[in-house]
């Protein structure tokens, strides 16, 4: 009898933890969750986001747009000031925060929360990685589309060649970057966190215009894509473990039969 109240003890204090700690005891833990959502989130993404995205997403074009005004400006600036500082020096070192040897520590991040029982971070890995994958794979669609001439082989920065090859425009390192970083400052906010973001994050996006490989807006239009879908994966995932009604775990596909007296039929429903 005193090790069950023991053991009852243990047990109310667990759900006391747990709830004080702001965490669900109804989280799903099974790892079999990143394979439904690998595949479920690609056609669950536009449901995920919310009415208001629509008006973020054309602040984002307005602010590429208006950042794109000074981009010659600040590329004299970058020639007179910048190149020839310390500060050069530094932000070569911050830069590879968003370059392809990134991926590789994303990854191993999210194997080794595998190794643990914190649901939490285990999505927020998770989560981090699967917003490189999916920014990059929107990152590098726009920049084959657009072709937009890097700053270090013309003066001019609305020279587009379209299908050229050309990749200027977003920058795949600021969108890595903040696609990373910025699911680790939603799922643990804090100031830490946000001062990752701030410091790693725009200090990629800043290098990139020091060292002459990117325009200004090049590196706005690829720190917020990264930012964006990072968030909405982030909100997704937390949501569905939250048990948020509404929120749907991908595509949903049922077939109902159906018979008269004189004819029968099958009606398949897809639901996303």
């Amino acid at each position: 009898m005193t090790i069950m109240m023991q053991r009852s003890r243990v047990a109310v204090l667990t759900v006391v933890l747990a709830i004080a700690c702001g965490e669900s005891v109804a989280q799903d833990s099974d790892p079999g969750r990143f394979l439904r959502w690998a595949y479920q989130d690609a056609a669950g993404l536009m449901a995920a986001a919310r009415s208001d995205d629509a008006a973020r997403l054309l602040g984002g074009v307005v602010l590429v747009g208006g950042v794109s005004t000074f981009d010659s400006r600040i590329d004299r600036t970058r020639d007179t000031g910048f190149r020839r500082s310390g500060l050069s020096r530094s932000l070569g070192l911050i830069q590879k925060a968003g370059g392809p040897e990134s991926k590789l520590p994303v990854a191993g991040l999210f194997a080794i929360s595998l190794l643990t029982d914190d649901t939490r971070f285990q999505d927020a890995a998770f989560t981090s990685l699967q917003s490189v994958i999916y920014a990059g794979a929107i990152s590098y669609g726009i920049k084959f589309a657009v072709g937009r001439i890097r700053p270090e082989s013309t003066a001019e920065p609305y020279e587009f060649r379209m299908l050229s090859g050309h990749s200027s425009f977003p920058s795949g390192h600021a969108t890595t970057a903040f696609a990373a970083l910025v699911p680790w400052a939603l799922y643990y906010p804090s100031a830490f966190t946000y001062a990752l973001v701030g410091v790693i994050g725009a200090g990629t996006a800043i290098s990139r215009v020091v060292h002459d490989r990117h325009w200004a807006s090049d590196v706005t239009a690829g720190s917020l894509t990264g930012a964006v879908i990072a968030t909405i994966l982030s909100r997704r995932h937390q949501r569905l473990q939250q048990g948020v009604p509404g929120v749907s775990n991908g595509v949903h596909v049922s077939v109902v039969p159906a018979v008269s007296y004189d004819a029968a039929s099958l009606s398949l429903r897809i639901r996303f």
